[in-house]
């Protein structure tokens, strides 16, 4: 409906998010692309740790598909690769993946947390290894850039925004849309070196 009133203009956060406007019907000398930023100042140190930390941030719903990520763990979990792995999120899902977790039995590996402080969530970035984002759709992915602003590398889904703001994966790695075991292989890259 909103696509359909008579805007001035509409802002894109990526040239992906534009072709989809356009597809929609609304006109092109309309659109404007202006990419999202960040400005993170922090003083938070790494701390060691014994484990290899991987971090998540995304909404819990259908089509992030932070079930692949759960999937991927059992497959490194099988490996005996140590690592632990925070999800940040709240959805519709929540307890769903909670459920995938314990049927796996990652519960000492998996954690979600839901609802944390700006403050926490830097925290988290500083001390993660990686970050891993396994959405099969994003305006923009905000959390990428994040990470990468962190000097966090990651592995990301092989979608077009994600190419776009990534300059084709400078700072991480891609795994195929929905496959949990070329996630896992990628993840483990990181992991060993």
């Amino acid at each position: 409906i909103s696509l359909k009133l008579d805007w001035d203009y509409f802002i894109a956060l990526s040239q992906t998010t534009k072709k989809k406007l356009i597809s929609n019907n609304v006109d092109y000398k309309k659109i404007k692309t202006i990419y999202a930023g960040v400005d993170i100042n922090t003083n938070f140190k790494k701390k060691n740790s014994d484990y290899f930390r991987i971090l998540t941030v995304s909404r819990l719903v259908n089509y992030k598909r932070v079930d692949l990520l759960i999937k991927a763990c059992k497959v490194l979990f099988n490996k005996d690769y140590k690592f632990s792995v925070l999800i940040v999120g709240d959805g519709l899902l929540k307890e769903k993946l909670n459920d995938l977790i314990r049927k796996n039995n990652l519960q000492n590996t998996i954690k979600i947390k839901s609802k944390l402080s700006r403050e926490d969530l830097i925290y988290e970035f500083v001390n993660s290894d990686l970050f891993v984002l396994t959405s099969e759709e994003e305006g923009f992915g905000m959390v990428v850039i994040e990470a990468a602003s962190l000097k966090v590398p990651f592995v990301v889904t092989n979608i077009d925004t994600l190419k776009e703001i990534t300059k084709n994966g400078l700072g991480g790695l891609f795994f195929k849309k929905g496959d949990y075991k070329d996630l896992a292989e990628k993840i483990s890259k990181f992991i060993k070196d």
